[in-house]
C-alpha cells in the first residue's frame, strides 16, 4: 500500500494582497491552483475534488481506512472563527464492541 505522505494547503483569506474572504469556495480554489501552478514545485499538489453524489469517493475513502470526507459547498464563504453548514466533515461509522455490559436476559 502506498504511504505517501500529502500536505494539504488551502488558501483561505489571502493569496498575495488580493482578499479572498468575501469571495465563495470555488473562487477561492481558482487562486490556489493557479498559485500552486506558478510555484512550480512537483511535489506540490491539489486534489481534484468531488462535484456532485460523492458517494462512490466516500467508499472509497472509507476502503482505504482513512478518516473521512470534507464536504463543501462551492458557494460557500470563509467565515473565520464560525461554523456553518457549509463544511461538513462525514467520517465513517465505527462499531465497538461494549465491554463490562451485562447482556439482556
Amino acid at each position: 500500500m502506498d504511504r505517501t505522505i500529502h500536505a494539504f494547503v488551502g488558501l483561505g483569506r489571502r493569496a498575495s494582497t488580493l482578499s479572498l474572504i468575501d469571495e465563495p469556495l470555488s473562487a477561492r480554489r481558482e487562486v490556489m491552483l493557479k498559485t500552486i501552478d506558478r510555484a512550480g514545485h512537483q511535489q506540490l499538489i491539489a486534489s481534484d475534488g468531488v462535484v456532485g453524489p460523492g458517494t462512490s469517493f466516500y467508499d472509497h475513502v472509507v476502503g482505504e481506512q482513512l478518516e473521512g470526507v470534507v464536504a463543501k459547498r462551492l458557494t460557500s464563504r470563509y467565515l473565520p472563527g464560525r461554523r456553518t453548514g457549509a463544511w461538513i466533515k462525514i467520517k465513517p461509522e465505527v462499531r465497538r464492541p461494549r465491554i463490562g455490559r451485562r447482556m439482556p436476559q
